[in-house]
């Protein structure tokens, strides 16, 4: 399934972490209610998968989710750090995002 964020298409709701590959990219972690989802955090990561698991606001996302915790990913092979991070501002500046 996809989600269309912006210009950009996310791959997800993912809810099990083995869905998600350690690649570069930009990932939302949003709360999934039955078919709505609503954003928790945005970021962007050399390796999105590592970044998840060892992530500093985590307590932020559980205290935020009033549904399921799922994330989407928009991998970017090939784009640097800068491309990702502008990506990152975009959502957020177009985004009630209560984390970070």
């Amino acid at each position: 399934m996809t989600v269309t964020i912006g210009s950009h298409e996310f791959s997800g709701p993912h809810t099990a972490i083995h869905e998600i590959d350690d690649q570069a990219g930009i990932f939302i972690m949003v709360s999934k209610e039955g078919d709505s989802i609503f954003p928790i955090d945005v970021d962007q990561s050399n390796a999105i998968l590592t970044s998840i698991r060892n992530h500093e606001r985590k307590d932020c996302w559980k205290e935020n989710c009033t549904g399921n915790l799922a994330v989407l990913v928009y991998y970017t092979p090939g784009m640097a750090s800068g491309g990702r991070q502008a990506i990152e501002q975009e959502i957020r500046n177009e985004n009630f995002i209560p984390c970070g």
